[in-house]
């Protein structure tokens, strides 16, 4: 009975966004948007976790995603008329639809300049500019002509991001403090900025949709493992406002992109202000109050223990993750995304509308 619900969810979906636009998806960032790159790339530490139950749970089976079910990119894949998207390091996958580039984990900035300057452990090497590589490699093999070439991934979605919340998750998880993990966020635009004038320039991109970083300042695993004052919603205002810097340097850089590019559609999402809408009224979007507690955890009054993981001894799993807005205390629940994905698609919290751009093709 619950795989059956889970089928109409999926089909009342697609049903009331389907347009006209069967196009290829490009999807490239971290844990918010990879399908299995990880689980298929490392077998230990968070890969190891992520390819067991209770992940997947709501999916059906452990898939790789960090979620008990599907994300933002399998909403819009769907609604969109397109299958989930494959894994790149899926080899022996179809990729008729398009292809997820995204890796749990990554990070904006190459991981040697991280190393370099004492941050990590990283769970994966695999940043921005290897996945861009990978989609260059790809491009170079899949064309038989120029003009194919040029149609197809001019009328191809590109998801950029979320990407770059790994790179301040690190040195905040050392216990650096504000000020020094604040003078990383023009490095992290900038390489941001580069992946997308190279997708612009050599990959052929017309349409991208780009998503802003999460009000980690309401995140359980910052909320347990730090200090600092509360908003009205129990958020910590110091690292939402961490957040809106970031997001704020992000949005001006699109807008110059995109005055640039005037021949490219650039959305940008605003992924901060809508989970922060959720978060102040929960229940409209038919999600429990406590909305900072995670679903798969342990201890505290958030329920995440960094000892004791989702997934790992120790942690247990809440009866109804359709209830829960976050669901490991880093990353969010099913319910959660497809409601952010709805709003995306509405035309809330995106410019210009998501529909203008992607929907008709």
């Amino acid at each position: 009975m619950k795989y059956i619900t889970i089928l109409l969810m999926v089909l009342v979906f697609s049903q009331t966004y389907l347009g006209d636009c069967k196009c290829s998806i490009y999807s490239f960032g971290d844990s918010l948007a990879d399908t299995g790159n990880l689980l298929i790339s490392n077998h230990q530490g968070l890969g190891a976790i992520i390819g067991k139950f209770p992940y997947g749970e709501t999916f059906g089976f452990p898939t790789g995603r960090c979620s008990d079910g599907r994300l933002i990119v399998d909403f819009i894949a769907k609604a969109l008329g397109s299958s989930f998207l494959k894994p790149y390091l899926h080899k022996n996958a179809n990729f008729s639809d398009g292809i997820n580039f995204a890796v749990a984990g990554a990070t904006a900035l190459e991981s040697s300049f991280l190393t370099a300057n004492g941050i990590g452990p990283l769970w994966t090497n695999n940043s921005l500019d290897t996945q861009i590589n990978w989609f260059l490699e790809y491009k170079r093999n899949f064309c038989s002509s120029n003009e194919d070439c040029e149609s197809h991934f001019a009328n191809a979605m590109f998801l950029m991001g979320e990407i770059g919340g790994n790179d301040y998750n690190y040195p905040f998880a050392q216990q650096r403090p504000l000020t020094e993990v604040e003078s990383l966020i023009p490095l992290v635009i900038n390489k941001i900025k580069v992946a997308l004038e190279t997708l612009i320039n050599s990959g052929g991109a017309r349409k991208i949709l780009i998503q802003n970083n999460l009000p980690i300042g309401c995140s359980p695993s910052y909320l347990s493992t730090k200090d600092g004052e509360k908003d009205s919603s129990g958020c910590l205002k110091d690292y939402n406002e961490f957040s809106e810097k970031s997001n704020k340097l992000l949005k001006q850089m699109v807008k110059r992109l995109q005055q640039k590019n005037p021949r490219v559609s650039i959305v940008f999402a605003d992924y901060y202000n809508a989970a922060l809408t959720i978060i102040k009224k929960p229940s409209s979007y038919g999600l429990q109050r406590d909305v900072l507690q995670t679903c798969c955890g342990a201890g505290g009054p958030y329920k995440f223990d960094i000892q004791h993981l989702c997934g790992t001894p120790g942690s247990t799993t809440c009866h109804n993750s359709q209830q829960y807005f976050n669901w490991d205390g880093i990353h969010l629940t099913e319910a959660a995304y497809k409601q952010i994905a709805s709003m995306f698609m509405d035309g809330k919290f995106t410019n210009p509308s998501f529909n203008s751009v992607f929907k008709n093709g």
